[in-house]
This record gives C-alpha cells, structure tokens and sequence, in this order.
C-alpha cells in the first residue's frame, strides 16, 4: 500500500498522514498492541527538515472559522468540540477520544485531562506518548454556551 502511495508521487508527511488517518480508523476495532503491526516501519525514516514555527491564526481567519461553524448544518456539539481544540490546542484524537470522565472542575476551574490508560489505569484512550499526558484549564466563558454545554457532559 504505501509503495502505491509513493509511486503516486506522494512526499513523506502524506504518507505519515495518511497511514495517521488509518490508525485512527482502525483504532476502536484492533487492539492498541497490534496498531504498530499494522503500520509497522513501512514508512523510511523521516528526512531531516528545518520547518517553519506554527503560526498563531489571524484574526480574520479565525473569524472565518467561527462563521463556518456557526452555519445551521454544522450540530452545535461539532462546534463546541472545535472550540475546545481551539483552546487547549489538543490533538484532533485527543478531542475525540475525550469521555465524560476526562472533563471536569479541580478548585473551581474546568479543565480537561489528556491521558491514556498507562496513566489513568482505566479505559482505551490512547495518546501520542507519555510525556503528552496533562491537564489543560478551560477559559469557558471564551464561548456562548460553553460552561452549560461542558457542565451537563
């Protein structure tokens, strides 16, 4: 399969990318110990580039964003969901792969905990590595309807 992708003409990130997106699918179906047969080292390694720093949107893009997001067939969980990534700045798995018990108030500040089960000892999230497990507080009042909206979930 990736020696189709590369004969296609497609650069490493599109590789990484692609055989990401299929883990991803296939993530609630294998267990998380064959994820790595099926991938394996199918990829060559990773050529050394200096990439730019990630930039921070504009606010004109960000007000795009939001406007895209507002229109009336996007479901108002999908929108608050985005939010939260905006906010936390959490990896589109980590998001989706939060459960009620990931959410919460510690000290009166809502927050959410990005972990797996090597950290919390329960469930099947999986994240990145270890070293990506933490807490990361929530501004809700940055959003209509968020604090109700986190608050009954």
């Amino acid at each position: 399969m990736v020696a189709n992708w590369q004969q296609a003409g497609n650069c490493y990130k599109t590789l990484d990318t692609k055989l990401g997106n299929l883990v991803t699918l296939l993530r609630p179906f294998v267990p998380a110990t064959r994820l790595g047969d099926i991938t394996g080292d199918v990829l060559p390694a990773r050529p050394k580039v200096n990439e730019a720093h990630r930039l921070p949107f504009r606010d004109n893009q960000l007000r795009q964003l939001l406007n895209v997001l507002a229109l009336p067939d996007v479901q108002p969980d999908d929108f608050r969901l985005f939010c939260l990534m905006l906010m936390t700045g959490a990896r589109r798995e980590e998001i989706c792969q939060l459960t009620a018990a990931d959410c919460g108030y510690a000290d009166g500040v809502a927050s959410v905990t990005i972990a797996d089960q090597r950290q919390t000892g329960m469930g099947t999230t999986a994240i990145k590595n270890t070293d990506s497990a933490r807490v990361l507080p929530l501004r809700l009042n940055a959003v209509p309807g968020l604090a109700d909206w986190f608050t009954a979930r």
